[in-house]
Formats: C-alpha cells, sequence, structure tokens
C-alpha cells in the first residue's frame, strides 16, 4: 500500500524595535542676569526645529526653586507655518517634578500627552505657555542662547515670541534677542526604528 505524507512549511517572523527614551528640548543653560517679568494674559516662548523625525509626548512648565508653582499653566505647541495649535496641556503642581535636570535651581513639571505629536524633521514648531497672572522675575526663565543645552533632536531659534490676550493663542509677534523665555519645555524622542527581522524556518513533514 502507497503512503503519501503531508509537507508543511512553518513560517515564524519576530519584528523588534528600538526603545524610545524621551529628552527635554531644553537640558540646561545660564539665566540672564537682566532678567525680566512676564505680565498677566500674556503668551510668551520660542520657536525650534526639529532636525530629525521625532515624537513629542509631554509638554512642561519650569517650577522656581522646585516649591510648588502656585498656579497652573496652559502650554501649547503649534506648526510655526500654518499656526495650527497641535496639543496643548495644563501644568500644575499636580504633575510630578523632574528630578532629572536642575535648571537655575528650578525644576520642570510634565504633562503627558494623550497621544504624542509627529515631529518631522526640517519643520519648525512653537512652544509657549499662557499666564493669567503675572510672572515675576524670580518666577521667570530668561535663557541666554548662547548658553543653551538642547537636545539632539531639535534646534531653538534664538529669538522671542510673544502676544498678549485671555487665553492660550499662537504668538505672533517675534523679538530679535539674545536670549529665549525658557518656562515652557516638552519631552520628545527619537522616531523608533525597525530593527533586523529574525525568521525562522521549518520544513515538516
Amino acid at each position: 500500500m502507497f503512503k503519501s505524507a503531508a509537507s508543511c512549511l512553518v513560517f515564524s517572523t519576530t519584528i523588534l524595535t528600538t526603545s524610545a527614551f524621551s529628552m527635554p528640548i531644553i537640558r540646561g543653560g545660564v539665566e540672564n542676569a537682566e532678567t525680566t517679568a512676564v505680565g498677566g494674559n500674556v503668551v510668551a516662548g520660542y520657536d525650534f526645529t526639529a532636525t530629525a523625525n521625532a515624537s513629542l509626548t509631554a509638554l512642561g512648565f519650569w517650577d522656581s526653586g522646585s516649591d510648588g508653582l502656585g498656579s497652573r499653566f496652559e502650554v501649547g505647541l503649534w506648526d510655526k507655518d500654518s499656526a495650527l495649535l497641535l496639543a496643548s496641556a495644563f501644568i500644575d503642581d499636580g504633575d510630578a517634578l523632574d528630578s532629572s535636570l536642575t535648571i537655575e535651581g528650578g525644576q520642570y513639571r510634565y504633562e503627558t500627552l494623550a497621544s504624542a505629536v509627529t515631529l518631522t524633521s526640517g519643520t519648525t514648531y512653537t512652544l509657549a505657555f499662557h499666564t493669567v497672572v503675572f510672572i515675576n522675575v524670580l518666577d521667570t526663565l530668561l535663557i541666554e542662547t548662547a548658553s543653551l543645552v538642547e537636545n539632539p533632536l531639535t534646534s531653538i531659534s534664538a529669538s522671542l515670541r510673544g502676544d498678549s490676550g485671555p487665553s492660550l493663542t499662537f504668538p505672533e509677534l517675534t523679538f530679535a534677542a539674545p536670549n529665549i523665555v525658557g518656562n515652557a519645555n516638552a519631552l520628545v524622542s527619537a522616531a523608533t526604528v525597525p530593527l533586523p527581522t529574525t525568521l525562522s524556518l521549518a520544513w515538516a513533514s
């Protein structure tokens, strides 16, 4: 009697990806000796350009002295050219301090976004905050751009952005200055890159 055997090919695939590690856009800097205050109902911030495809996962605000903000501040991210708001978040004392970075005696508090924002290499974005209350000179972080330590995935423009209004809006005005108001920050990580695929083949009969 002739006996036939069924044959089959077993194929398995494993795709691995690199892990993402988030770093602040502003990673260090020296406060300008001529520190300024920020009035109430003001939007202030800066522009930055993505130097690689990346993912922005959280928005943050600097807590002078790391002893509490005393109020809440809304931080926004826009596409600079279209002025389209891409993300926003309220930062307050309920957001934990990031102890990994201290600038001028203060640390940042971050609010993680529900959905990360994809940053495209070569595109310029605007990061700014709105304040209802007056921020005095001690609570304003005016950083000399020459001293900035930046996330390698971004490049901050050497200019100030600002505007006035009762709510968070795109800051239309740009001021040439050797400093930036660094109260607003954000966490950015490299876009996840697939690693080589692992393949396994088996022949069964």
